[in-house]
């Protein structure tokens, strides 16, 4: 009874350890964004409006979330530290303003019943290095639940957990490099929504080179073209951008701008991740063109980059990424930017300069010389080329490519305070439906400003202009016609697989007929000889049956013979 007693008080112990336990886990895996800590940092951090999230992106329900090892802070310059008690809410509210830094030991552990499919990161700053994702719940120690990820500096990224393992983890930790700063983190245990970004590298060979100088320019004086070329034509599109946003020297902490970036290249239909310079976003005045640029220049000797290293990225860009067509901004910079204008200035330059092995040897080294076919500029008043940016698209579910540019202009809220939104949405009462409705720097009208292939002649045949007109051989074309011949090569391959098999199987079967007739035929063989033995043997034991008659009538006749002959003689003797 003792005994028994005791090891019932142990189980209720051990029991009631368990239950502490779970409750515990259950408290430190605790849903993200709850009201006490939402009420809190509301206390600390002024909230702008422009800073938060597109809507639909939110935080799945069914994933607990806990973090230890960060330190709270705001999207201001200098980084104010708000605590360390907000981790779990600063990284799934959904707001750019604020970010979570990692401490030299940190984890974020995320949990979900039903198993975690894939995690999206949205860095606040641009990431180093890699990071881990281990799966708690198997071996501890175990290589095989250890994962690597990242490493490619994309400020949004998406781990596909089910790929990388095998399966849906349960319990994950994550571990970042010491410094790394994280705006959001999203969770989910089945298939990504849409916002998801799912960026695939940089182009090694782009159909068309987009160079544009601030994240919205592409959305704004380029607009129609990306939804167009990328969802319609389905060309291999690289967009660059002059400008960066984040720049530490400068005390330029525009994060959000990236952010913006990145969810109005997704929204149009762009999915090879984008390629930055590294030099600040300077703005400056003048009575006149020159000397906005000139003043602008100074601003950007002042934090160490000249004409020199512009020109340098201009001519590295074009061997890079090889481009066919490349279109760039007005000469006169739009609305007179002078970033624009500079911009303009060396990727013009570029032309001839990325053509030739002496200029800039170290990039002709590493990638080649390069000279695109054509070059179009915004506005350009020379070979004036129109674009036809308003004809609805199946393509685009209906929509017109500018209509697609409106959607992804939408993304950039911190503009939305400028004339940017009425030049390209009007107003309520005079809404902007189609491109051609903008007069003042119209997204439609370029000019073709270099051209190794022709003169274009679609606008003076009454057809819409084509940046890619006489450009027979396009990188997509060549990658589509590769993809194509190797699908029909596999294809045939199958196909002769399959003729392989069949004729295998047709042998296989053809033999299996002519045994089951060589055995039929022995088969019958055996029968005949069988019947014949019988008949042999019947016939034998007819004759031998036969023979022993004979024999046996031959004996009675002989004995007959005998006893006549004896009766005979007997007679003979009684006379």
């Amino acid at each position: 009874m003792i005994i028994k007693k005791t090891i019932r008080n142990a189980f209720i112990i051990l029991l009631a350890a368990a239950l502490i336990a779970s409750a515990a886990f259950s408290v430190a895996l605790a849903a993200p964004g709850d009201m006490d800590r939402s009420v809190r940092i509301e206390d600390k951090i002024d909230r702008d409006f422009y800073l938060w999230t597109p809507e639909e992106e939110r935080w799945d329900s069914s994933v607990t979330i806990h973090a230890e090892g960060f330190e709270d802070r705001s999207e201001t310059p200098g980084g104010d530290f708000i605590g360390k008690e907000f981790t779990e809410y600063i990284i799934t509210d959904g707001y750019y303003g604020t970010y979570a830094k990692a401490l030299k030991d940190n984890h974020v552990t995320l949990s979900c019943k039903e198993g975690l499919s894939s995690v999206y990161v949205e860095f606040d700053w641009l990431p180093e290095g890699k990071w881990t994702v281990t799966d708690t719940m198997s071996s501890a120690g175990r290589e095989d639940t250890r994962k690597t990820c990242g490493g490619n500096g994309y400020l949004h990224e998406y781990q596909d957990l089910e790929k990388l393992f095998g399966y849906k983890p349960s319990v994950v930790d994550i571990t970042f490099p010491e410094g790394t700063q994280i705006a959001n983190i999203f969770a989910f245990p089945g298939e990504a929504p849409n916002w998801v970004q799912k960026w695939e590298p940089m182009l090694e060979k782009a159909d068309l080179l987009l160079v544009s100088t601030h994240s919205d320019d592409e959305q704004l004086f380029f607009a129609g073209l990306l939804p167009y070329y990328v969802n319609e034509k389905k060309l291999d599109v690289q967009v660059v951008y002059f400008i960066q946003h984040f720049h530490k020297k400068m005390r330029v902490f525009e994060h959000f701008r990236q952010h913006e970036q990145l969810n109005g290249l997704w929204t149009v239909g762009v999915t090879n991740y984008p390629y930055m310079s590294e030099f600040p976003d300077v703005y400056a005045e003048g009575k006149t063109k020159a000397e906005a640029v000139q003043a602008a220049l100074s601003s950007f000797n002042y934090y160490g980059y000249n004409m020199d290293d512009f020109r340098r990225f201009a001519v590295d860009v074009f061997r890079k990424f090889k481009p066919l067509v490349v279109v760039t901004h007005d000469f006169n910079g739009e609305y007179g930017h002078p970033a624009h204008i500079i911009c303009t200035d060396v990727m013009t330059d570029a032309i001839e300069l990325a053509a030739d092995p002496e200029k800039y040897p170290d990039s002709a080294v590493q990638y080649g010389t390069w000279q695109p076919k054509k070059v179009y500029i915004h506005l350009y008043g020379k070979s004036p080329v129109t674009m036809d940016w308003d004809t609805p698209l199946d393509s685009l579910n209906g929509m017109t490519p500018f209509q697609m540019t409106q959607e992804g202009f939408r993304y950039h809220r911190s503009q939305h305070d400028s004339w940017f939104v009425k030049w390209i949405y009007g107003t309520n009462d005079s809404p902007i439906t189609k491109a051609t409705e903008i007069e003042d720097y119209s997204p439609c009208r370029y000019g073709l400003y270099f051209s190794s292939v022709g003169e274009d002649k679609l606008n003076a045949e009454g057809k819409p202009g084509d940046f890619m007109e006489n450009v027979e051989d396009t990188y997509s074309g060549q990658r589509r016609a590769e993809e194509e011949a190797r699908r029909k090569a596999e294809e045939e391959e199958e196909r002769k697989r399959a003729e392989e098999a069949e004729r295998r199987r047709q042998e296989q079967e053809d033999e299996i007929k002519r045994r089951q007739k060589e055995a039929e035929e022995e088969a019958r063989k055996q029968e005949l000889i069988r019947g014949g033995v019988s008949v042999a043997v019947i016939v034998l034991a007819g004759i031998g049956g036969y023979s022993l008659v004979r024999r046996s009538r031959k004996k009675a006749a002989e004995k007959h013979k005998v006893k006549v002959s004896e009766k005979d003689l007997r007679k003979r003797n009684k006379h």
